[in-house]
């Protein structure tokens, strides 16, 4: 996709799925790797890595708005493991950002448990019991 900054050039996104007619926005690109060598899962994650990310920033041409060639894509060249094992390396990634994104839910939801927390608690909606000793 083109950007106002080189640093968000080349931003992927999995699709996983037949989208039949689907036609892609202008300034974006599809890219489908050979079923057979690689791994759409971990090509994803290929392309997000910061080293990669870099690379495709380094090809950006653009004053204003800037953009990443489909050549300039092509012209990566990439050290593959087997389809198998990178299907594992995928899987094993896709695991660990599913359980970020519970765990990010369930921090979300403490921050606003503690937020509800404190506006009962400082307005006097909820009380406190104190202990004489602590008081003391």
């Amino acid at each position: 996709k083109d950007s106002e900054t080189p640093g968000d050039i080349a931003v992927p996104a999995l699709v996983d799925e037949d989208l039949g007619g689907v036609v892609c926005g202008y300034h974006l690109a599809i890219i489908r790797p050979k079923a057979r060598m690689v791994a759409g899962a971990y090509l994803n994650y290929l392309f997000s890595m910061p080293k990669t990310r870099y690379y495709f920033f380094t090809l950006a041409t653009g004053a204003t708005r800037f953009g990443l060639s489909v050549g300039g894509i092509n012209k990566a060249h990439f050290t593959l493991p087997p389809l198998d094992e990178q299907q594992k390396i995928a899987a094993v990634l896709t695991n660990a950002d599913k359980e970020i994104e519970l765990l990010q839910q369930q921090l979300d939801d403490l921050k606003q448990e503690k937020k509800a927390l404190m506006q009962q608690l400082l307005t006097g909606k909820r009380r406190v019991k104190v202990d004489e000793k602590e008081v003391a």
